[in-house]
């Protein structure tokens, strides 16, 4: 039975080690309204509300946030979401042609295989700079659990890893206690430019191949 009582519905944090400045204006460069909170040497980055300011199929805040890579300087870089009801945890090192590993955790089944370069649990430690032997028996535990909610395991894997923002994921409305950071209009509108010519492309192709199949 979980412990912990009734969990947010949804959530979703992006922890980069690196201070406000830098994450702020990285947070400008891309489409997603965000509030940014300093904790240390980590900046956490919320999504501000729902929505991007992208035109769909970019307009899931949660999911784009999610997706975007960190930047240069916004490595390395941990991102603990709930999409669809599951946890998604992403992990950046620092180096820059470094991959971007990813880990699925589904209630019921616990951790589960996708087609995103997976993570290992040393990947997890090495960038949240916890290497007690006593952390990495608790999150090989954690891993292993399939019981509980999406967003109370993510919770639980902060602690494991010695992390901030758990507050930001149970109560999503503390994260307004951040600056509010707005994306730039021209970044937004290159973005949904790009994004028009890339599924006109698409389109087109689909459409040519109908054309060779009759």
């Amino acid at each position: 039975m979980d412990t912990h009582g009734d969990p947010a519905m949804d959530g979703g944090l992006l922890l980069v080690r690196a201070d406000p400045e830098h994450a702020i204006r990285w947070v400008t460069r891309g489409v997603v309204p965000a509030h940014v909170s300093g904790f240390g040497s980590w900046s956490a980055i919320t999504a501000a509300g729902p929505r991007t300011l992208a035109a769909p199929p970019y307009d899931d805040a949660r999911e784009v946030l999610a997706a975007r890579p960190p930047g240069a300087r916004t490595r390395p870089a941990l991102g603990f979401f709930v999409i669809g009801g599951n946890a998604v945890v992403s992990v950046q090192p620092s180096p820059w042609r470094a991959t971007r590993r990813w880990l699925v955790w589904v209630p019921g089944s616990g951790v589960v295989r996708s087609k995103l370069p997976g993570l290992r649990p040393g990947d997890l430690l090495r960038v949240a700079e916890t290497r007690t032997p006593e952390a990495g028996r608790s999150l090989v535990e954690l891993l292993r659990r399939s019981h509980g909610d999406a967003i109370w395991w993510l919770v639980d894997l902060l602690r494991v890893l010695g992390l901030p923002g758990e507050r930001l994921l149970t109560d999503p409305a503390s994260a307004q206690e951040g600056d509010l950071v707005e994306p730039s209009p021209s970044n937004v509108a290159r973005f949904d430019a790009t994004v028009r010519e890339v599924l006109a492309e698409q389109a087109l192709a689909n459409r040519a191949t109908l054309e060779d199949e009759r």
